[in-house]
């Protein structure tokens, strides 16, 4: 498609250029823009369950061995799925 350029005074007396298409797709950019500020944090958060899970394992299978490791399996399920 095509990128209009908008030129927008601001009150400063400076110039900015809008290259976000047309003047309708403005409030569309920043709808992902505000999107992205919520998805990004909950996808790290996601993905921070599983891998502290594994540094767990890895601790008391170090640490404990594999008596540890049979008990915390179970429960490393539920919590995960949960």
């Amino acid at each position: 498609g095509r990128v209009n350029s908008i030129l927008l005074s601001s009150n400063d007396g400076t110039a900015e250029i809008d290259t976000a298409g047309d003047a309708g797709n403005s409030g569309e950019s920043s709808s992902k823009r505000e999107m992205l500020k919520f998805a990004i944090p909950a996808l790290g958060i996601y993905l921070t369950n599983p891998l502290l899970s594994n540094i767990d394992n890895a601790f008391v299978g170090r640490t404990v061995g594999a008596l540890g490791l049979a008990a915390l399996s179970p429960a490393t399920l539920c919590i995960d799925q949960a």
